[in-house]
């Protein structure tokens, strides 16, 4: 995905590790906020696939109680 991601120009290679599966995408104004949750859907898409495919690897040991911890670490 990050190869499509870069070719077709809706995001660059990762700016300080361009080896890894990470893109970079850059906001210079309010326009640019629908192409970022764009890409947050698409990952979004791809981790829930892989999830539904019992395959999730490291980002399916996170869940909702993690992340909420995440969010909000003062709640008890």
């Amino acid at each position: 995905m990050r190869e499509e991601l870069a070719e077709s120009g809706k995001a660059q290679l990762h700016h300080v590790l361009p080896q890894t599966g990470w893109v970079s995408y850059y906001l210079s104004g309010e326009e640019d906020v629908v192409g970022a949750l764009d890409l947050f859907e698409k990952n979004y898409d791809r981790l829930t696939a892989r999830k539904s495919a019992g395959t999730a690897g490291r980002a399916g040991h996170r869940g909702a109680a993690d992340i909420s911890e995440v969010a909000d670490p003062g709640k008890e």
